[in-house]
């Protein structure tokens, strides 16, 4: 296969080759198919930013892998960094309780954490 020639038809070359195994690896790690064609997508669209950068053709595999491995963990991070809820998920908030806590007999207290072993009572 012309990897180099013209670098639509290098990339297009790679999709066919690699794409449905690229795919199931991304389902994989994803979990969904969604984010497997997303990320599936996102793997051919930087392989075809740095295509200059495959040096060895016959390695185009193994290089897609990487670059897929590198988008799932970056996803992953910012997935951490933004920990959005949909608001679908957001129950009503709870009544807010009173302002004050209620009173403690001190010498109840103190009895009940005499009665705990030394480990739970320290």
């Amino acid at each position: 296969m012309a990897w180099f020639g013209n670098s639509r038809q290098s990339i297009e070359a790679l999709v066919e080759a690699h794409y449905a195994s690229l795919y199931r690896y991304a389902y994989r790690l994803s979990g969904t198919s969604q984010s497997a064609e997303d990320l599936t997508q996102e793997t051919f669209c930087q392989a075809q930013n740095k295509l200059h950068q495959l040096r060895e053709p016959n390695r185009a595999k193994a290089w897609l892998f990487t670059i897929l491995r590198n988008a799932y963990l970056h996803k992953l991070r910012t997935a951490k960094l933004e920990k959005q809820v949909p608001l679908d998920e957001i129950a009503e908030l709870p009544e807010r309780a009173g302002d004050s806590l209620p009173e403690v007999d001190s010498a109840q207290l103190q009895i009940a954490l005499n009665q705990l072993p030394e480990m739970f009572r320290t």
